[in-house]
């Protein structure tokens, strides 16, 4: 009687630790499984938005007019856009490699507001805004003029050259948003631009 229990609780114990083996191989392969499934779904998510632009979707780019701003912020504009742009997939090429379509733009407002005021009356930061305007043209087929517009602040350092470089710094920051915004409309602008009707006026200049 005695042998028949100990067989019986070895047979139990055994069956025990299979089944608890078996679990913890199952859930380990489960864990995996969906670590795998989440790069995958992230990778192909990424791809996706690569493969919806259209096969020829190559761009010229312009640099943009700042009618009468400082350079640096034309310089800055057009590299934040640039930069979204490719980013985003888009094949920037130059007017000689005959682009599918061409983006031109300026800049209209550049604004810094003062934030806050010491006792002196002097400003200790300032907003920064910067408004783009651009449009797409592919030949004689041209889209209306939009604009986005790019924000960020800065501190006023009592050290010169550290301000200078806080204010270049924020430049930057709202030509990025800029672009951004611009990067975002583009491909919904992409299809209406081989939608819009041909100019039938005088073929209107490819820059601003």
């Amino acid at each position: 009687m005695g042998n028949r229990s100990s067989r019986s609780k070895s047979v139990l114990n055994q069956w025990d630790s299979g089944q608890r083996s078996a679990f913890w191989k199952t859930w380990v392969g489960t864990q995996v499984g969906i670590w795998v499934a989440l790069l995958l779904f992230s990778g192909c998510g990424y791809r996706s938005v690569i493969l919806s632009l259209p096969a020829d979707q190559t761009l010229a780019l312009s640099p943009f007019d700042t009618q009468g701003a400082d350079a640096t912020v034309g310089a800055a504009v057009t590299r934040g856009v640039r930069e979204a742009l490719l980013s985003r997939g888009w094949p920037i090429v130059s007017p000689a490699a005959h682009p599918k379509a061409e983006l031109t733009g300026r800049v209209v407002r550049y604004e810094r507001t003062p934030m806050a005021l010491d006792f002196q009356g002097r400003s200790q930061g300032y907003r920064l805004s910067v408004t783009l305007a651009y449009r797409l043209r592919s030949g004689d087929r041209l889209l209306p003029e939009r604009q986005v517009v790019g924000m960020s602040e800065y501190v006023v350092s009592a050290d010169a050259t550290r301000g200078q470089t806080a204010e270049r710094q924020a430049v930057r920051e709202a030509a990025r948003q800029a672009g951004e915004a611009l990067a975002d409309d583009l491909p919904a602008l992409w299809p209406a631009l081989w939608e819009a009707k041909p100019s039938t006026g005088p073929a209107a200049p490819s820059s601003y």
